[in-house]
């Protein structure tokens, strides 16, 4: 190692130490990198929870030699810096997805000359993941755009109007859903099916065309804190799960969604709850959301707190889970298939991520239907005296095997809907 080379490492040891007490810790570097916690698991070498001076000039000198490596991969031309075209090359490598606005912007908060040079290279990204490209590539990109967390934010604001907008469009099939999950066992018995025309001829006589849209206020509201604790979360997750290593098993896939699942569902639940009873609530049953809260939490309850009304069926949400493995299998399977079809075809790419995303949530409902069945029909129920057992036994004893997936055709109609206007919208919002 060069004498001004660990001095240097030295020099920025010192800047990041605050406190000055010989050590860095996670905090110190959040700023520097997407994945602190990545940072510190490869260079605090005797795992005592904190990067000393030593350990830390060694990690870097051992990275800058990855980041040389790295450099050398990229700059296909050989000319000793790194350009648009190249970098961009190496993003469509990596199956990273971006916009020609956001590549530019990447190139811009590393070098603004347009070009990349070595030093600057080795300079901005001397602290984040090499070990993997993939994973380094990623981490870059989410440095230049996500590090800022007013950017951050306005982008998840940018993105509320389309989800709200998506809710509001499908709230009708949203409403039949739950109102053939809840009713139409009245149906099965008989000879007379519920059909889709009769549910919707029944929501709105009894309430005309804004009866169709009752409970989707709540919906709207619950959308954004929802998406933003399982975003956030998963992200968290993935990046402590990664460790810097290469790309997560799928089983460890499985589990940061289901865990971000259940963590932004057990926040959001009561809203859940409360959108399911308006929804099925007739006019002027609840004079506002207000009131509506009131009745639920005032009903009688076994349970040690009035609080647990608004959590009924809470248990049968362990199906996000089972959505969430499906879900993600059917992805990441579908996705590759796709994209070596446009590739083959000469089609956009977005052609196979539009269809994986439409595809992978359908078989996701599909299977996990029968656990999204028997939550509403709690969270619907003012007095639920049956246990979940009991209650299998009687919907498959009276109704039969399709009892478990009434109303599945409504809810693959809102899924369909929903998801085409948030993609349309964040295209939208993210155009060049």
């Amino acid at each position: 190692m060069r004498p001004e080379k660990e001095a240097g490492y030295r020099r920025l040891f010192k800047e990041l130490d605050k406190n000055k007490d010989g050590s860095i810790v996670k905090k110190d570097i959040a700023h520097l990198t997407p994945s602190p916690q990545v940072f510190m698991s490869q260079s605090d070498f005797d795992n005592d929870g904190k990067v000393k001076e030593d350990e830390f000039v060694r990690f870097c000198h051992e990275n800058e030699k990855e980041l040389h490596k790295l450099f050398d991969s990229i700059d296909t031309k050989n000319d000793g810096v790194i350009d648009l075209q190249e970098l961009e090359s190496a993003f469509k490598s990596a199956g990273i997805e971006y916009t020609s606005k956001q590549l530019e912007s990447v190139l811009t908060a590393l070098d603004n000359k347009g070009v990349l040079e070595r030093e600057v290279w080795v300079q901005k990204n001397l602290l984040l993941n090499t070990q993997c490209p993939t994973n380094f590539l990623e981490e870059a990109f989410v440095k230049a755009h996500d590090m800022d967390q007013s950017v951050n934010y306005m982008q998840k604001l940018r993105a509320f109007p389309g989800a709200a907008l998506a809710k509001t469009v499908s709230a009708p099939f949203d409403r039949m859903k739950i109102f053939y999950q809840v009713y139409s066992h009245h149906y099965l018995k008989s000879s007379e099916r519920m059909t889709l025309r009769k549910c919707l001829t029944e929501l709105h006589s009894e309430g005309g065309v804004l009866g169709l849209f009752r409970g989707n206020g709540i919906n709207v509201v619950k959308s954004m804190p929802e998406a933003a604790i399982k975003l956030e979360c998963n992200k968290w997750i993935r990046h402590n799960f990664k460790n810097g290593n290469e790309n997560l098993p799928i089983y460890k896939e499985i589990l940061a969604g289901a865990s971000s699942g259940l963590l932004a569902q057990s926040a959001v639940y009561p809203l859940d709850t409360l959108k399911v009873r308006i929804a099925l609530s007739r006019t002027n049953e609840y004079k506002n959301s207000f009131d509506a809260i009131r009745q639920i939490y005032q009903e009688p309850t076994k349970r040690p707190l009035q609080i647990c009304n608004f959590y009924r069926g809470f248990f049968s949400s362990l199906g996000v889970i089972v959505y969430v493995a499906t879900e993600l299998t059917a992805y990441n399977s579908l996705s590759a298939k796709f994209k070596k079809s446009c590739e083959q075809y000469n089609l956009n790419s977005a052609f196979a991520s539009g269809a994986s995303s439409f595809l992978a949530p359908a078989a996701g409902t599909i299977i996990s239907y029968p656990l999204q069945l028997i939550r509403t029909k709690y969270q619907s129920d003012k007095r639920p005296k049956a246990g979940y057992l009991q209650f299998c036994q009687y919907t498959y004893q009276n109704y039969g095997f399709r009892g478990f997936f009434t109303g599945i055709v409504p809810n693959l109609f809102k899924s369909v809907i929903s998801g085409s206007i948030i993609l349309g919208w964040w295209s939208f919002v993210n155009k060049d």
